[in-house]
């Protein structure tokens, strides 16, 4: 896929988006409806870290959209109220701090990452480590900043590795 590639619907995604000091903001984007769908992410805007979770219709033509990593595919009615539960019940901090489990300070990428994980053990995407499917984003993220081509949207290799894209 390419940077003309459409996001599917019924299809889970890590999303990542440029910040003004040059590094990448995270989340999860669920396709519900084409444009519609749900984003998840960590944020400290205004304070406190706090979960950020709501319908948009605006990631689909975003501008500050890097990279999109599918996670899964072929969501139906059934899965969404597990896979919202099991987003809105990932801990956020409010003042950050060392996260043990990841042996980093907490972020919005850390969210994601813990994100991936509880959706891995609650078997709602491919039991796959939560750190490979991150650093195929992260490196998906710097590629689509490399080379300017932005809303980069591939399926993820390590969860659909022989799969043939997860089809």
């Amino acid at each position: 896929m390419s940077g003309d590639a459409q996001y599917e619907a019924g299809a889970m995604y890590i999303i990542l988006s440029t910040l003004e000091n040059g590094g990448m903001h995270w989340g999860i984007f669920l396709m519900v409806s084409p444009p519609f769908g749900m984003i998840y992410n960590a944020t400290d805007n205004n304070g406190p870290w706090r979960l950020d979770a709501h319908m948009t219709e605006n990631v689909v033509s975003s501008v500050s959209i890097l990279a999109g990593l599918m996670i899964q595919r072929h969501i139906d009615e059934s899965m969404l109220d597990r896979i919202d539960n099991v987003l809105t019940q990932v801990p956020c901090p409010p003042q950050g701090g060392y996260m043990s489990q990841w042996g980093e300070n907490f972020r919005c990428g850390i969210w994601v990452k813990d994100a991936v994980e509880r959706l891995r053990l609650a078997g709602l995407i491919e039991d796959c480590p939560a750190e490979e499917i991150c650093d195929e984003a992260l490196n998906l993220g710097r590629s689509a900043r490399t080379t300017g081509q932005r809303r980069l949207i591939e399926p993820s290799t390590v969860i659909f590795r022989g799969k043939n894209g997860g089809s």
